[in-house]
């Protein structure tokens, strides 16, 4: 029942104490590897989400589509992407540090989240084209540098 009294203002003060938790991790000492780093920007979009989704609820000017792709494009395809590259390198024995590539991918994830939110407010279809490129291009990419590292051989020792 999304639309029972009360429910938007639960979301956005869910919201606000999951940003307050974020806050707390102090994930800005985290910016010198970026395999952490976009564990926060993960973790920011659900807070994101959940005050966006609960002020459209609530009547506010905004679309309850903003709050729903900010979770599933921003929070749940970022979380996946950076759980995935971390537990493959990890599992096949590489340094858990994330490269050139492994940025691009996050880059990516995060340039189709806000494309998305630009387009929900602008109603440009050409970011909605950029949030699709840019969702397809991150998931493209990381098979395309993990897959490799998946069908090969453990390292039995991480690589310098």
């Amino acid at each position: 029942m999304p639309d029972a009294t009360g429910i938007g203002m639960l979301l956005i003060f869910s919201g606000a104490l999951h940003l307050i938790r974020l806050l707390r991790w102090r994930g800005w000492r985290t910016l010198g590897e970026p395999l952490i780093s976009i564990l926060h920007l993960g973790y920011l979009w659900i807070a994101v989400g959940m005050f966006l989704l609960g002020l459209a609820i609530e009547g506010a000017d905004v679309r309850e589509s903003v709050g729903l792709h900010v979770l599933t494009i921003g929070a749940m395809g970022t979380m996946i992407l950076a759980v995935s590259t971390r537990a493959s390198l990890g599992h096949t024995g590489r340094l858990l540090t994330a490269g050139k590539g492994t940025c691009a991918v996050y880059s990516l994830v995060s340039l189709a989240v806000l494309a998305r939110i630009v387009f929900e407010f602008s109603g440009a279809l050409s970011f909605l084209w950029v949030a699709a490129a840019a969702w397809t291009g991150a998931f493209a990419l990381f098979v395309a540098l993990y897959a490799p590292i998946w069908f090969a051989p453990r390292l039995t020792t991480p690589a310098p």
